[in-house]
């Protein structure tokens, strides 16, 4: 939970428009219901994972792991691409919205 905290400092504490905020604000929640959706789609043994860093069947520590760590990156990379920054945080929380709906659809 820490580094979502780091997150949300991160976003609440820099020099960005309301719009980016409201990106930044998008990506966070989207990101975090992709952690949630994929641990809850991973407790059944039939499902797998198709991120290759992740493994087919990777620990709830790897998932937490990995999701903190590509949620504050990506914070980082548009913090400090300022001309691409509302895209970064638009595309990646849409594409991160999409895998939640793709894993409500897993048994």
């Amino acid at each position: 939970m820490k580094p979502l905290i780091i997150a949300c400092l991160i976003l609440t504490s820099c020099a960005w428009s309301t719009q980016e905020k409201v990106a930044g604000a998008f990506f966070l929640a989207a990101h975090t219901a992709n952690y949630y959706s994929t641990e809850k789609a991973l407790d059944n043994p039939n499902n797998h994972e198709n991120n290759p860093i992740l493994d087919e069947h990777p620990s709830d520590r790897k998932c937490l792991v990995y999701f903190s760590l590509t949620g504050v990156g990506a914070l980082i990379v548009a913090h400090i691409w300022k001309d691409a920054r509302q895209w970064i945080l638009w595309g990646y929380g849409t594409v991160n919205a999409g895998c939640v709906v793709y894993d409500r659809g897993l048994d």
